[in-house]
């Protein structure tokens, strides 16, 4: 319950924290509402599981629906990092982690590469994007190296490649 706060709820590094009958709960209200935008749960048994809705809302525009691609990387990547440091240093649990990690609900949303300009990189094929792989360490070179095979996936539904070094990821860490 002290440390879960830390840890922020997948995307957001405010929230409420509650003990639950599977561990403990950190989330994030969707505004004034009584809806939950974004969640982490860490369960007893060591799992994390982690819910963001807000990234997908951001591209809710009107008629259209766009997955910015920049909102999705930076969730993924800061929140990947902190699940891993707290399953070290909280729950005390070595490598290797099994990681799932996926995308919902985002068939035929056009993909848009967002920074100081638009662009888009396609419309989404799939419903669901997946990905499963376990890490045997949690160094960040190792890090970049899942979040980047899994933005490739991302980018591989709309039958564009992702351009090397978008957004400055991956990081040149040695």
């Amino acid at each position: 319950m002290k440390d879960a706060p830390r840890f922020g709820a997948f995307g957001e590094f405010d929230g409420y924290v509650r003990r639950n009958e599977y561990g403990v709960i950190v989330f994030y209200p969707a505004g004034d509402t009584l809806r939950i935008d974004n969640l982490v749960q860490y369960f007893r048994n060591g799992e994390i599981w982690g819910i963001n809705a807000d990234v997908l809302r951001q591209g809710e525009r009107g008629q259209q629906r766009w997955l910015l691609s920049r909102s999705v990387e930076k969730t993924f990547a800061e929140s990947l990092n902190l699940f891993l440091e707290f399953m070290r240093t909280v729950s005390n649990i070595s490598p290797p982690y099994s990681v799932e990690m996926g995308i919902q609900g985002v068939k035929n949303w056009m993909l848009v590469i967002n920074g100081t300009t638009l662009a888009s990189a396609g419309v989404m094929a799939e419903d669901r994007i997946q990905f499963r792989k376990v890490l045997n360490t949690i160094e960040l070179k190792t890090q970049d190296k899942l979040l980047l095979e899994f933005f490739n996936m991302m980018y591989d539904q709309t039958g564009h490649p992702r351009q090397a070094g978008l957004y400055g990821f991956p990081p040149n860490r040695r």
